[in-house]
């Protein structure tokens, strides 16, 4: 694995790149060098006019102060941020071409107040700017092969200047003030988005732009907005490529909130909803788990195989015997109009009815309840789903009445031979006189032979 893979593996908010020093012992250029494992300055490789004046301007403090509070980027700031992953500057390298391809550039707890002077380094990929009090998203556009961009901590309230960043990957924004999520129409390629913990005022929610969230619905993988008061999840559903959503600690009040998700995003494997006013549902598990066919870890725990085709099963089971319930509850009501007649009879016919509806309310409250928070759309789904299970089971019963069927006919003509055989010996041996076929012919042939005999012993004695 290269330095830079390694670097991006990193945790954006714990890691803390110490960044190369001024000229007492360590090359401010940065990057790899030196038999300590750290980057040796060498005065050979600058020249002395401009490194007096990256000197002076860190002495004298020519990052100066901006209009939104802070301080602004300058030259030596970025010098300064220079990560290990970038190499020495070489011999003979101007200072432009060696800002030019830098890669990693560490600009976070500067104190930084606005972004600017990025156009020095337009070939970074990774840009560390979180811990600062930046306002705005700016000057971003001159950055095109940026992939990860972190900005947490700061003052943002809005997510702007992203249209050139085609090849953004990653985007951190936790801990800013950002109310709503949009201006994400150009980033094509985003796959990660992160916006928990937005400071917020009192009452005020996360929203997502619809627009925004098609735009990234077929690259966004892993959205977290925990502890953003996210109260409306519905715009999510475009995410269609979603694998991983945290939505801890926000305003999920029913499994309708975040039924579209379920529903549309058929990729998300991983949800997370502790802390909302959902979760102190005790059937909120079962209900995430009938909608979505994907989540394999809700809430951190697994899904696993076997407890969904159980939750599949009983839920089957339940609208079963609520419809026949409900069917026959009517039939009732028929019956009770079609009399009309006694009082008695009448008052019992309203009352068995009424009786009936509470008794299923207590027996089949989670199935109330169920019926109650899924839409109708949901309900439909489940009703085909029921109707194709019914039609299967029909069909195992009716192919084993048919196997059954043959058997028994198969059964019954072999008695029948057998029964045949049985009687035709017992008939012959009940009636010991009666000649079978084809002795009669060896009969008669024995009496011609015994006739014939007596007659030539007739003429014998004649003579």
């Amino acid at each position: 694995m290269s330095n830079d893979e390694i670097y991006d593996e990193l945790p954006p908010m714990r890691r803390s790149p110490q960044p190369p020093q001024p000229p007492s012992g360590t090359n401010s250029g940065g990057g790899g060098g030196g038999d300590d494992g750290e980057d040796q300055f060498d005065e050979d490789e600058y020249d002395a006019d401009e490194y007096q004046e990256y000197d002076d301007g860190l002495e004298g403090g020519h990052s100066g102060i901006s209009g939104d509070g802070g301080v602004t980027i300058s030259k030596e700031m970025i010098l300064k941020g220079v990560s290990k992953a970038d190499s020495r500057r070489g011999l003979n390298e101007s200072m432009e071409g060696y800002l030019a391809r830098l890669t990693h550039l560490t600009l976070n707890e500067k104190n930084i107040g606005r972004i600017d002077e990025l156009k020095m380094t337009p070939g970074v990929r990774v840009l560390y700017l979180y811990d600062n009090c930046i306002r705005r998203m700016q000057d971003l556009d001159v950055l095109t092969h940026l992939t990860h961009l972190y900005l947490q901590n700061n003052l943002i309230e809005r997510i702007q200047g992203l249209d050139g960043l085609t090849s953004l990957q990653k985007l951190y924004l936790d801990g800013n003030r950002i109310s709503m999520v949009d201006g994400l129409e150009r980033c094509k390629n985003l796959e990660e988005l992160h916006l928990s913990g937005q400071r917020l005022a009192p009452g005020q929610a996360l929203r997502f732009n619809p627009t925004s969230m098609e735009a990234v619905g077929t690259s966004l993988m892993v959205l977290n907005a925990a502890g953003s008061n996210v109260r409306d999840a519905k715009p999510l559903m475009e995410l269609l490529a979603l694998r991983r959503l945290n939505l801890s600690k926000c305003g999920i009040a029913s499994i309708v909130d975040i039924e579209p998700v379920l529903m549309n995003c058929r990729h998300l494997t991983t949800l997370d909803v502790r802390g909302c006013p959902i979760f102190k549902n005790p059937k909120h598990r079962e209900h995430i788990t009938l909608l979505s066919n994907s989540i394999t870890l809700l809430n951190d725990k697994e899904i696993k195989p076997h407890e969904r085709k159980f939750l599949i099963q009983l839920q089957t089971r339940r609208m079963q015997k609520r419809a026949s319930e409900q069917q026959q509850q009517q039939q009732q009501r028929s019956k009770g109009g079609s009399s009309g007649g006694s009082g008695g009879d009448g008052d019992g016919g309203d009352g068995a009815p009424h009786e009936h509806q509470q008794h299923l309310e207590q027996e089949e409250g989670d199935a109330g309840d169920w019926e109650q928070n899924v839409s109708r759309t949901t309900k439909i789904r489940r009703l085909k789903r029921v109707e194709r299970t019914k039609a299967a089971e029909e069909a195992d019963r009716l192919e084993r009445e048919r196997e059954a069927a043959d058997a028994a006919a198969g059964a019954e003509k072999k008695a029948e031979l057998d029964a045949s055989a049985d009687k035709a010996a017992a008939y012959f041996k009940a009636a010991p006189g009666v000649v079978p076929e084809g002795a009669e012919d060896e009969d008669a042939e024995d009496d011609e032979g015994g006739e014939s005999s007596k007659g030539k012993g007739k003429e014998e004695e004649e003579e």
